[in-house]
């Protein structure tokens, strides 16, 4: 099992996120920080669906200051 954190709910809710944005059983690919420990988990980067729609998650989004280019 892998744990993911994500940006804030209210700031997840205003970029498009909902319960069900992601469901079980979807395929999707997620780019993310891994933790500096080594455990399997870190930090939401985007979340990429087979239709080719990428949703960001705080740093990995390019509008947020501070963000990775």
């Amino acid at each position: 099992a892998w744990a993911l954190e994500g940006a804030g709910v209210g700031w997840m809710t205003s970029a498009g996120w909902s319960g069900d944005t992601v469901k079980p059983g979807d395929q999707i690919v997620i780019d993310f920080h891994p933790t500096k420990d080594g455990t399997n988990g870190g930090q939401l980067l985007t979340v990429t669906f087979p239709d080719g729609t990428e949703m960001c998650s705080g740093r990995g989004c390019p509008e947020t200051p501070g963000a990775d280019s």
